[in-house]
């Protein structure tokens, strides 16, 4: 199995450290640009400068184009397959990709048709920088049955780990 990857940039990732990876090709850059954007979230906490505050350090690709997001997309879309890493499909398409070795806990909102998994990193309480609560990563969808089949994807994928 691949434990490092190597970026279009020519930066080398450690998967093992990876929680999980955010797909964002609607991504609006602060320069009001639109350039598609994958985050990479770790496993540790870092500290915010000039503050308490401790979120997850991460590590993020901005692509000039989206031929280069797409081709980037799909190779990281392999890792559902090469290491069994959670990747619900949403409205037709991969949002968000978890890797299950980082998962302390899932649960579930049936109202809010949300699948919540938590993770096994801290960060700060929103408000309150000096406590910590764990990361997070949630699933929301507008379909049902979407959702309840999503949920029982998740389940299903983190119990065959259990074999």
């Amino acid at each position: 199995m691949k434990q490092f990857i190597e970026t279009p940039t020519g930066e080398l990732i450690n998967l093992k450290s990876v929680s999980n990876i955010v797909f964002l090709p609607d991504n609006t850059t602060r320069q009001g640009q639109h350039k598609p954007k994958i985050i990479f979230n770790f496993d540790y906490h870092v500290s915010l400068p000039k503050s308490d505050k401790k979120i997850s350090d991460y590590y993020y690709l901005i692509f000039d184009s989206m031929t280069e997001y797409k081709n980037t997309e799909k190779e990281l879309e392999k890792l559902v397959n090469e290491f069994g890493w959670i990747a619900p499909i949403i409205d037709g398409k991969i949002e968000k990709i978890v890797n299950p070795d980082k998962i302390s806990f899932v649960t579930q909102d049936d109202d809010k048709k949300r699948i919540i998994i938590n993770l096994n990193s801290s960060v700060s309480f929103h408000g309150n920088y000096f406590r910590y609560t764990g990361d997070f990563v949630y699933f929301t969808h507008t379909d049902y049955d979407e959702y309840k089949g999503n949920l029982s994807y998740i389940k299903g994928l983190l119990k065959l780990r259990e074999l």
